[in-house]
């Protein structure tokens, strides 16, 4: 009634995903249905990868793949009650306990009519050597240069057409 099986095919185009699979040695079973649960989808990378089927009423012409698992690139070392999502290419979402970490290989996006962000205590954003954070008591910008429009708006930027006396200057050069 339940097996281990490896995977040797994976179909992902209808409304549900379906595989072949190597029972036993001489055993290939085609389009087997494999169920996943709601919200969450994948791909596992074929090389490697393994499953438990199970046959509806002990007959092997029903099997359904119940999980798939590929142990070359699962995340490692998680704490009890911690979560991960993860890919083949390093690409990870884990909730930890005490924070949430999101590793992007390459590149991360987010896409949505209004981003709003809420952070307590202080929310920084880096890159290289420039950063800014915001604290309920102000907004701390460390940077080289700070520019608007192309011009200088830093802690060194000059104006043009100072005169002194109570007139204004011109606008940042």
């Amino acid at each position: 009634m339940v097996g281990r099986a490896i995977v040797r095919m994976i179909g992902d185009g209808a409304s549900r995903q379906t595989a072949q699979l190597e029972v036993t040695k001489d055993e290939l079973l085609d389009d087997v249905p494999r169920i996943q649960n709601y919200g969450l989808t994948g791909v596992p990378p074929i090389a490697g990868t393994d499953c438990v089927v199970l046959f509806l009423n002990g007959d092997r012409n029903e099997p359904i793949i119940v999980a798939m698992e590929n142990r070359q690139f699962r995340v490692q070392g998680l704490e009890s009650g911690e979560v991960a999502m993860y890919d083949d290419l390093g690409n990870v979402i884990k909730l930890g306990r005490d924070q949430v970490d999101v590793t992007a290989v390459t590149k991360l996006v987010g896409t949505a009519p209004t981003v709003e962000v809420t952070a307590a205590t202080s929310a920084t954003l880096a890159s290289g050597s420039s950063s800014m954070t915001m604290t309920p008591s102000g907004i701390a910008l460390v940077s080289m240069v700070l520019t608007h429009n192309g011009k200088n708006i830093g802690a060194t930027h000059t104006h043009g057409g100072v005169t002194s006396g109570s007139g204004t200057s011109g606008v940042p050069t």
